[in-house]
């Protein structure tokens, strides 16, 4: 199962994740890709936020013709949760990350988690 770049706009988060872990069966695999909020301090920091602030807004406006279609994204970044947050949210939910992938100055992340 996999969920890319929505699981920030889905309201219930936590029962989404319940039903994903619910649905799995022993040993599936969960895979989600998602622009996350960094915690990160510093250069590598600073970049990350400058790019999701105000590079990938203005990326998706030039690619799809709709700035208000990307304006958004800077703000449910920000206001979304961590890559570390994510983790602990599906263990609750019997889903174990085993693999964590960050992109782009860590503003994406991939995260791999299976049910156990």
């Amino acid at each position: 199962m996999s969920i890319a770049y929505g699981l920030r706009n889905i309201l219930e988060r936590k029962l989404a994740l319940q039903e994903f872990s619910r649905v799995l069966k022993k040993k599936g695999v969960l895979l989600v890709l998602e622009f996350m909020r960094q915690d990160r301090s510093g250069i590598l920091g600073s970049l990350a936020r400058f790019y999701t602030a105000k590079i990938l807004p203005l990326l998706g406006m030039l690619i799809s013709r709709n700035y208000r279609a990307y304006a958004y994204l800077p703000s449910s970044i920000d206001n979304f949760i961590s890559p570390s947050e994510l983790e602990e949210e599906l263990s609750l939910v019997d889903l174990e990350v085993v693999e964590k992938t960050h992109y782009v100055y860590n503003s994406v992340s991939g995260i791999l988690a299976v049910k156990f």
